[in-house]
């Protein structure tokens, strides 16, 4: 994972450490199919724009969700973009990977994400609002 650094910014360079940590906990999860795992980023009222699909609201929605989702493989995401001020922060970046919806062949898919994140007084930053969407172009 890479991350481009803004040039101002009220964060500290905790905050950067602490959300980059996060993202990488994420991805191990993603790659491990641990949805469990990947839900302890989650803030309890989180919202998720997935594509294609309504928007889901609460955390156990959301791991209702992504616990039906199709077995993944070649799962990668790079942050872009950290950027934020006092307790919000949004983290820009891009993914790719390829499911296999039961029954059916693998398709691989690349796209993009935005992340709000809110800082708890641990100091984490958990996922307030998670949105994706594929860059892979549907014929008109």
């Amino acid at each position: 994972m890479t991350m481009k650094t803004p040039q101002t910014t009220s964060l500290l360079s905790e905050d950067f450490a602490a959300i980059e940590a996060q993202t990488k906990n994420y991805f191990e999860a993603v790659q491990a199919g641990d949805w469990a795992g990947v839900m302890a980023i989650y803030a309890e009222d989180a919202v998720l724009m997935p594509p294609n699909s309504p928007t889901i609201e609460g955390r156990a929605n959301v791991q209702a969700f992504f616990d039906a989702f199709p077995p993944l493989s070649n799962f990668s995401m790079k942050i872009v973009e950290i950027e934020g001020q006092g307790d919000i922060a949004y983290v820009r970046g891009t993914y790719t990977m390829t499911l296999t919806p039961e029954g059916g062949e693998a398709i691989t898919d690349f796209g993009k994400y935005i992340e709000i994140r809110k800082k708890q007084l641990d100091g984490s930053w958990l996922l307030t609002h998670d949105m994706f969407n594929s860059d892979i172009e549907i014929a008109h």
